[in-house]
């Protein structure tokens, strides 16, 4: 794993190992290596597609919220 601790949560870095117990966050990791293979590099993820994960997550929940009869309140402007 490839740690970049220069984020707000991380500094004054005076005990790195203690920062990344206690303040480190997922902005920090840059880059993920498992078994020789690069599963995150620099920030984009290589071993799956994010964006395929993410749409198939909003229509599982929507069609849970559909099923449940759940309807929540409109409480914010949403742009699509």
């Amino acid at each position: 794993m490839v740690i970049d601790p220069d984020t707000a949560t991380m500094l004054p870095l005076h005990d790195p190992v203690a920062n990344m117990v206690s303040a480190m966050r997922t902005e920090n990791v840059e880059s993920v290596m498992v078994d020789g293979q690069w599963l995150m590099w620099k920030r984009d993820i290589l071993s799956v597609n994010e964006q395929e994960i993410i749409e198939e997550a909003k229509k599982r929940s929507a069609a849970i919220a559909s099923r449940t009869g759940i309807q929540l309140p409109s409480r914010f402007q949403v742009m699509d």
